[in-house]
């Protein structure tokens, strides 16, 4: 287990729930919509510009051995390089599908101004895709960018020294 990891995901996670707490109920942050628009969406995202190794394999596969280094055979360079590419795609995605959410949100709360009642959750949609991307940026795709690339570096470095 990669302990290091673990407990700065769980930390940055942990801190990120507690100001929300403070300052209002956790279910306010909670929209399936949003989730859904992002997470589904990045997804599709990841699989159309890397095929399903870059989904399930760099992606998927590639949080499993930040988290767990010994859970298989170890990566390449090129794999450690495929994951890089895959995750900073992923980041670029998921903000991508932030700012799709953006619109959408926006544009329902345009559509109804006339009615308070709807303004609240269309303007809800438009924040929390944007919340939710960013989530995706800092638990996800960031860790998982720098946790290969330093693999990629260190065993440029080893080569460069034999």
């Amino acid at each position: 287990m990669n302990f290091t990891a673990i407990l700065g995901l769980l930390m940055t996670l942990w801190i990120l729930i507690m100001c929300i707490v403070f300052g209002s109920p956790l279910v306010i942050f909670l929209d399936v919509t949003s989730v859904a628009l992002v997470v589904v969406g990045t997804a599709g995202l990841i699989l159309a510009a890397h095929g399903p190794a870059g989904l399930f394999t760099y992606t998927c596969g590639g949080m499993r051995r930040l988290l767990w280094p010994k859970s298989g055979a170890m990566w390449g360079v090129e794999e450690c390089r495929m994951a890089v590419r895959v995750a900073r795609s992923g980041g670029q995605s998921a903000i991508l599908m932030a700012a799709c959410g953006a619109c959408i949100g926006l544009c329902q709360m345009f559509r109804n101004l006339e009615d308070p009642s709807t303004i609240g959750p269309a303007m809800a949609v438009c924040l929390l895709t944007s919340f939710y991307a960013i989530m995706l940026n800092i638990l996800v795709f960031l860790p998982l960018s720098r946790y290969f690339n330093e693999m990629v570096m260190n065993a440029e470095a080893s080569a460069d020294v034999v």
